[in-house]
């Protein structure tokens, strides 16, 4: 058993790395560690159970085995990143800070170093000065990676805004982070191409956990030929895109329709979308769903569009692969691998989408084929998965550092 602490600044975000977050959590918890969360947010355990399948509601009760602590920011510290992102608001523009509350808070994990046998971040990066793990969901401190693999570089005062995050954040300058002092781990082999373009570092590939075993795919054929589209309402997602393949495969005299399932992550864009949905009957937006709506809608259909540029993983098209549906992704990222690699089933356009849909549904016996190889690699995305291979990564994190080998 060793104290560890784990580091996750936007606890409650409700993404997928905090589903990293609270099944890494759960998996140390199982092994027996201690364990300390350093996070920002006011944690709500029942949520984060109900969310990611996790049991860590008891975990935090005091007549636990093993208790998680939780320490956050003093009052004092909040006040002062609330003034630091309120005056970056007014400077840059800039709307979305976690970042920047991620940056503050990172300096005050890391001089928490002597108090664990090991420090864990499943919230990316970590300068750490001893033993560590970081699960980084891509290197959003990394200026050339944010150019090449993003669009907040193009907004008129993010380069200044990032710059003041990566001051803020600790120095790494002679600390042994991305030496073996530190193991990294990232959710896709895209990813750790990138970390390895832009870092240098070397990282194991864990991929996300998915709650994969909600799903229980039907036979090919039952369900509605229709399409479906996940991801929270935002211009990263496209889901304008997803709407003009729909389009097309209509005017090209195939009756279908699309379902497009998220919450908002961006007023401007849901009005967008909000508007072409109202234009054309075919085009359903559900908005944020129920876990049980989530996964009937996925199972009742036959297809996914999933239309993000450079998604880093894509735990929206694992939980389509698992559902049954045969998706259709955009030819970047990590989300490729999840459609193991298929030419057939990756698109650069909305127009080659259409092509390749319409090519796939030529054959009845080819898509029933597609269909079941793709449900059977759902299970390498399981939360079991994910749990044993994050816990033997940090058992031998563990075992290093007590042998002087980190």
């Amino acid at each position: 058993m060793a104290d560890i602490g784990v580091f996750h600044a936007g606890l409650m975000a409700g993404g997928g790395a905090e589903a990293v977050a609270a099944n890494t959590l759960q998996a140390l918890h199982d092994a027996g560690h201690e364990l300390t969360v350093y996070t920002a947010d006011d944690p709500n355990f029942v949520a984060l159970d109900e969310t990611f399948g996790t049991d860590l509601s008891t975990a935090v009760t005091t007549g636990s085995e093993s208790p998680i602590d939780v320490k956050q920011p003093a009052s004092t510290a909040r006040l002062t990143v609330d003034r630091l992102t309120d005056a970056a608001r007014t400077v840059t523009g800039v709307t979305d800070l976690p970042l920047l509350r991620r940056a503050v808070m990172e300096r005050r994990v890391v001089r928490q170093q002597d108090s664990h046998d090991l420090l864990v971040s499943t919230d990316g990066q970590l300068a750490a000065c001893g033993p560590a793990l970081e699960y980084v969901h891509f290197p959003y401190f990394e200026p050339a990676a944010m150019r090449r693999y993003g669009t907040r570089f193009e907004e008129s005062l993010y380069p200044q805004y990032h710059w003041l995050c990566r001051m803020l954040r600790p120095d790494e300058t002679g600390a042994p982070t991305g030496s073996d002092s530190t193991i990294t781990v990232t959710n896709s082999r895209w990813t750790a191409a990138v970390l390895a373009e832009t870092t240098r570092k070397s990282a194991n590939v864990v991929a996300p956990p998915v709650g994969v075993a909600d799903f229980d795919p039907p036979e090919w054929g039952s369900q509605a030929d229709g399409i479906v589209c996940l991801g929270r309402i935002h211009p990263l997602k496209r889901q304008h895109v997803a709407i003009e393949v729909v389009d097309g495969l209509r005017e090209a005299g195939i009756d279908t329709h699309l379902h497009l399932i998220g919450p908002s992550g961006s007023d401007e864009y849901v009005d967008r979308i909000e508007r072409l949905a109202a234009e054309r009957s075919y085009v359903h937006l559900e908005g944020r769903v129920s876990r049980d709506r989530l996964v009937e809608l996925i199972e009742t259909h036959r297809y996914g569009v999933h239309a993000r540029r450079f998604e880093h993983f894509g735990i929206a098209v694992a939980e389509l692969v698992a559902g049954g549906t045969i998706p259709f992704v955009h030819d970047s990222g990590g989300q490729i691998e999840i459609v193991e690699d298929r030419d057939e089933l990756t698109y650069t356009s909305p127009s080659e989408a259409i092509r390749k849909m319409k090519r796939i549904r030529s054959s009845n016996e080819h898509q029933q084929s597609l269909q079941s190889e793709l449900v059977a690699s759902a299970s390498h995305y399981s939360r079991e998965r994910f749990r044993s291979e994050i816990t033997s990564l940090v058992e031998a994190a563990i075992t290093n550092a007590r042998d002087g080998t980190i």
